[in-house]
């Protein structure tokens, strides 16, 4: 086990449900890798007057709620961990939200915030609630619908419906790896729910990622 916690900055305005959210990756990363994680939450709608200062933190996600989208405080925020070079992740909060769109939430980020990709798309059950994500680099489904997580290829019809989605993901792919996410350049939106757990797996990959980096 780690001596020493990792430390995560969560940035997001409130209705990202910044405390819950925190508690969780906490949580998941003790519980599936063993790690201790210090998650700090920084919410931007009470913290104008101050500086972002990230320069002890080893990781930044940053949060929006698919429903009520972003504000623009949060852009110093994501500019401090740009000049720092730090990895980071756009978090996709609240996709169970019936009012919830990920595809609307993310043009709504693309206006405010700028070189993220999305590795991955919501799929949904019958009744219309998240229930999987599909991995759009190796079209896989990471299944949450069951107690049990489970990954799987996706099936043909999912890959006629993702195709466009997929060739613009694979040509940003190009410009920055997965492999330098490390290094800031990579950045991935996560979609994410705290009260389905899902995309909770995604999150502890990244986390995993500079762990390892920072073991080296």
């Amino acid at each position: 086990m780690r001596s020493t916690a990792l430390k995560i900055a969560l940035i997001g305005h409130s209705t990202a449900d910044l405390p819950p959210l925190a508690k969780s990756i906490a949580d998941h990363g003790l519980h599936t890798l063993g790690l201790p994680l210090t998650v700090s939450a920084f919410e931007t709608a009470t913290t104008n007057s101050t500086e972002p200062n990230l320069e002890n933190f080893d990781l930044a996600f940053f949060a929006m709620s698919a429903h009520e989208g972003l504000d623009q405080e949060i852009l110093k925020w994501w500019e401090a961990a740009s000049d720092l070079s730090l990895p980071r992740a756009l978090l996709i909060t609240k996709i169970e939200d019936g009012e919830a769109d990920f595809d609307e939430a993310i043009l709504i980020a693309r206006r405010v915030l700028d070189n993220f990709t999305t590795p991955y798309l919501v799929l949904h059950d019958d009744g219309g609630a998240p229930c999987a994500l599909i991995n759009l680099k190796d079209l896989t489904i990471h299944d949450y619908s069951t107690a049990e997580f489970k990954i799987y290829p996706c099936d043909e019809d999912h890959k006629v419906v993702i195709q466009e989605f997929r060739e613009e993901y694979l040509a940003s792919l190009e410009e920055f790896g997965e492999d330098t996410f490390v290094f800031g350049l990579f950045i991935p939106a996560i979609p994410l729910s705290v009260k389905a757990e899902i995309g909770f797996n995604e999150v502890i990959g990244l986390i995993k990622v500079v762990n390892d980096q920072q073991s080296l």
